[in-house]
């Protein structure tokens, strides 16, 4: 017989499906929805912490902490970027890409100023998130200031992730292909291979899934 898990706790409260759930180093959980709105929770109580809401006017895609564990970055399908300071609940900085955004990844260390974004066109781009404090949150003509580098890498992109030390950003696409890139210089490190079918989910330890899997 197999076993059967129960869950430890039921959280709910968002209106629409939620697509991302990750945790931070102090053991947070961030969940990003289609309702528009991202929410912190404390799992060692069951509860809700706080929902970051009120400011994307598009469903959210994906959800990310930095290494600090203080930021939160949420991007939704209208392209736009915000940054969250998750201690006062409130968007310290925004950005907006032309194409909608379909994953986000923060560095992981505490210093860490590295954002890589990827979108629907399969365009990966690199962002300084010092520069994100400095934006208003209604996009001004300047909202592209904190973007470093743009590089055309795949078909869409499912998934993107910092390695351990930030020096490498995996990106997995539509097109089935893993490339990692440098995320000091943007150059194409290696391409781990190019499938049939999409890969769409991997990890900084670089397993991945097939969506012929499913």
């Amino acid at each position: 017989m197999p076993m059967r898990l129960e869950p430890a706790c039921r959280l709910t409260g968002h209106e629409a499906c939620v697509v991302r759930g990750t945790f931070n180093s102090h053991g947070k959980l961030a969940t990003a929805s289609a309702d528009s709105s991202a929410k912190i929770w404390d799992l060692s109580e069951g509860r809700l912490v706080s929902t970051l809401g009120g400011v994307h006017t598009h469903p959210l895609t994906d959800c990310a902490w930095h290494g600090s564990g203080n930021w939160l970055v949420t991007a939704c399908e209208g392209g736009a970027l915000r940054l969250w300071d998750i201690r006062t609940g409130v968007p310290v900085g925004s950005a907006k890409c032309d194409d909608p955004t379909y994953c986000v990844s923060l560095g992981n260390s505490p210093n860490s100023c590295s954002l890589a974004t990827g979108d629907s066109r399969g365009v990966l781009h690199l962002w300084d998130v010092r520069q994100f404090a400095s934006l208003s949150s209604h996009y001004p003509s300047d909202h592209n200031k904190p973007h470093i580098d743009a590089v055309a890498s795949h078909a869409p992109l499912a998934s993107v992730e910092h390695a351990q030390d930030d020096s490498v950003i995996v990106t997995a696409g539509l097109d089935g292909a893993v490339r990692l890139w440098s995320s000091w210089s943007a150059d194409c490190l290696r391409t781990l291979g190019a499938g049939a079918s999409g890969t769409e989910c991997m990890g900084a330890t670089i397993a991945t899934s097939d969506i012929r899997d499913k």
